[in-house]
């Protein structure tokens, strides 16, 4: 056998290829909310580029995305009306939709005939 015949390995059991999803996932969100909570922020640092989400939508402040570093790029993001307030609008519209939609089939309102679909 010389050094470029592959390496062959044995197949292994089914059983021991399933994960079991909902552990890993709430393990995962533990993990995230545990190094999420330990952030906390410098009150020493005014940060005036600084914005809440409830500021995205109504376009009052951008994103900002930079570092702390004298050398580093730094980059505003603003965004441009029609997108952010287009995207704000049809975001209130579809909740407004839904409801409709859910009060249409409680109420056994019937849009289309079955052949008609």
């Amino acid at each position: 056998m010389g050094l470029l015949t592959p390496f062959i390995v044995p197949p292994g059991e089914q059983s021991l290829y399933k994960s079991p999803f909902l552990r890993d996932f709430w393990h995962l969100n533990v993990a995230m909310m545990t190094s999420n909570n330990a952030l906390v922020p410098d009150p020493d640092k005014e940060d005036v580029l600084a914005s809440k989400p409830s500021d995205w939508p109504w376009l009052r402040l951008g994103l900002r995305m930079c570092g702390w570093g004298d050398h580093q790029v730094k980059y505003y993001l603003l965004g441009t009306p029609i997108i952010w307030w287009g995207g704000t609008f049809s975001l209130i519209f579809s909740v407004l939709a839904l409801g409709v939609y859910l009060m249409r089939m409680q109420r056994r309102y019937v849009d289309y005939d079955p052949g008609k679909f």
